[in-house]
């Protein structure tokens, strides 16, 4: 169960990239949200990976 967990933390990961990216230097506040959460699920998603 701990490798579905670093696999959809992996994916948030780069969900949090691709956020900042289309944020436009943070302009668009949308995209700044989606960002901030999938970065806080992403590192919850690893911290329980560990367990």
């Amino acid at each position: 169960m701990s490798w579905f967990y670093l696999v959809l933390a992996g994916i948030f990961e780069a969900g949090w990239l691709i956020s900042i990216i289309k944020s436009e230097s943070f302009s668009k506040p949308q995209f700044i949200v989606i960002g901030v959460l999938s970065t806080a699920l992403s590192l919850t998603l690893f911290s329980i990976s560990l367990y």
